[in-house]
């Protein structure tokens, strides 16, 4: 995910990056996006087409929220900036030891190819009508021939910077506006376009919208007229609220008809089924694609995630649409570095040749594999089950909503009615961490995954458990019109709120992960 380079990896080293490449190479993992250090190729660009210093920098976002200036600048400019010049350039030389390992490894980086946005400071430079400029960003129509021109050398800085393996992951409509997610004109996103009522087409009759197709023309020979050998890489969180109407699909058909036949692929970041069931199967209409679990926003900790759902993936679309439609599976976590278990299961998809028989079963053998263990300690297995059927056996929420993360939280589906009593799920977890805890004196002193997944696990009950305090405390501060706080309760609540914060930080420091 695009995410993931700001929330997870913009803090890594080379040394980080090393080992991070060499469990992607070990775990199969053969197509990623490389999308690190492209705010100096953006720099180098926009400097050619006369933009200083300052405004470019002052366009790019920090480290932590660079993912948003480099995709559409939703909260604005400059935030946690301006960047550094030495920063952008270590990235850049970062970049290019991560493209090389993973080409010495035959894995294919997705480089970021050019979607149109530009610093806003650029219309007024070249007195273009075709650059609609929403805040501190420009969007260049694809059908202006500025757009071919900045395209033309983004591509050559790119590829003299980085070399390619031909994938260039860029989205858009293309059509002068923001990217599909914001904006209410022709093929956004918007609620207006997703309560249209579903006609579901035919694959065989699909019609092709001119509009989409001239554009997505446009923007394929941005890419190909510098690389013959382009694959385009959309993400299809793009069309995530569409409805299976007529008109919709024809719009995904122009982009899909616009490019050589095995030229445009797909990401499918749907975060329950798959997108590609849209449209009666139709499979995004013969464009390629990877099916990916998008389980996580924004960096969130949790344990959790329906593995029944994964252990389809990719049997039902090979079923359904044939084995040469789909490339492969993947994930696409906004970040990473947490939920082991639910990422691995993921990661073996691809190497088995049917669905698991049993997932409690292959998580319990899992987890006596990953402690280093012989022989099957009970405690273990009773702990990896129940949490099979509770919160591997469901999908809550991509995001945190406990009391950690909100003030005050909203985790509803931990809590019945009264707000405060746990559901099964919820008590299942803290019997699971319980038999953790049992098991911990038969295990190996100096297990580290073990240590990791006792306190994860306990992480991930203490977490939940802070919604109904933080609840109760701001209930306390506000406990309704005219009515003010009593010292007695503020007290209480607020102490008991803060305690189980402090017992989860002391929990955390106990393991270095």
């Amino acid at each position: 995910n695009v995410c993931t380079h700001s929330y997870s990896l913009v803090w890594y080293d080379w040394h980080d990056w090393e080992r991070f490449i060499d469990w992607m190479a070990l775990s199969g993992i053969n197509n990623v996006l490389a999308v690190t250090g492209q705010e100096e190729v953006q720099y180098k660009v926009f400097r050619h087409f006369g933009l200083n210093d300052t405004q470019i920098r002052g366009w790019f976002n920090g480290p932590a929220f660079l993912t948003w200036s480099r995709r559409q600048n939703e909260y604005g400019a400059g935030i946690a900036g301006m960047l550094p010049r030495s920063w952008m350039q270590s990235q850049w030389e970062l970049q290019r030891k991560i493209v090389a390992r993973y080409r010495e490894l035959g894995i294919v980086g997705q480089l970021p190819g050019f979607q149109g946005n530009v610093p806003a400071a650029l219309k007024a430079i070249r007195h273009d009508a075709n650059i609609t400029v929403i805040g501190a960003t420009g969007w260049i129509d694809a059908l202006d021939p500025f757009y071919s021109q900045v395209a033309g050398v983004w591509m050559k800085t790119l590829i003299d910077d980085f070399g390619t393996d031909h994938w260039y992951q860029l989205d858009g409509y293309f059509n002068g506006g923001t990217a599909p997610w914001l904006q209410t004109n022709k093929g956004s996103t918007s609620k207006a376009v997703a309560s249209a009522k579903p006609n579901k087409p035919q694959f065989s009759n699909m019609p092709v919208d001119a509009d989409w197709f001239a554009r997505g023309s446009a923007v394929y020979r941005g890419l190909n007229r510098t690389d013959p050998e382009a694959i385009w890489s959309f993400q299809g969180f793009a069309f995530e609220y569409w409805n299976d109407t007529v008109e919709h699909a024809s719009w995904l058909n122009g982009f899909v008809k616009s490019v050589p036949p095995g030229k445009f692929n797909i990401i499918d970041m749907d975060y329950s089924a798959g997108e590609w069931h849209k449209w009666n199967n139709s499979a995004f209409f013969g464009a390629k694609f990877i099916w990916t679990a998008l389980h996580n926003f924004g960096g969130t900790d949790g344990i959790k995630g329906n593995l029944t759902r994964l252990n389809e993936m990719p049997f039902a679309a090979q079923e359904a649409v044939g084995r040469d439609a789909i490339w492969g599976t993947g994930f696409t976590a906004e970040g990473i570095d947490q939920n082991p278990a639910f990422y691995d299961f993921l990661i073996q998809q691809p190497w088995r040749t049917r669905s698991v028989g049993d997932i409690a079963k292959w998580l319990s053998a899992r987890a006596h594999k990953r402690y280093a263990l012989s022989q099957e300690i009970a405690e273990i297995s009773s702990a990896w089950k129940l949490l099979a059927r509770s919160m591997y056996s469901q999908d809550v929420n991509v995001q945190d909503h406990t009391g950690v993360a909100h003030l005050p939280g909203d985790s509803a589906w931990d809590f019945l009615a009264d707000g405060h009593t746990p559901e099964s799920s919820l008590c299942s977890t803290f019997s699971a961490w319980k038999h953790m805890v049992t098991a911990a004196s038969r295990v190996t002193s100096g297990s580290e995954p073990f240590s990791y997944d006792l306190v994860n696990l306990g992480r991930d009950v203490l977490a939940r458990l802070s919604t109904p305090l933080s609840k109760a405390f701001v209930d306390a501060v506000f406990p309704g019109a005219g009515v003010a706080p009593v010292a007695s309760n503020l007290s209480a609540r607020g102490h008991a709120y803060l305690d189980l914060l402090a017992d989860l930080d002391e929990l955390l420091g106990t393991d270095a992960a």
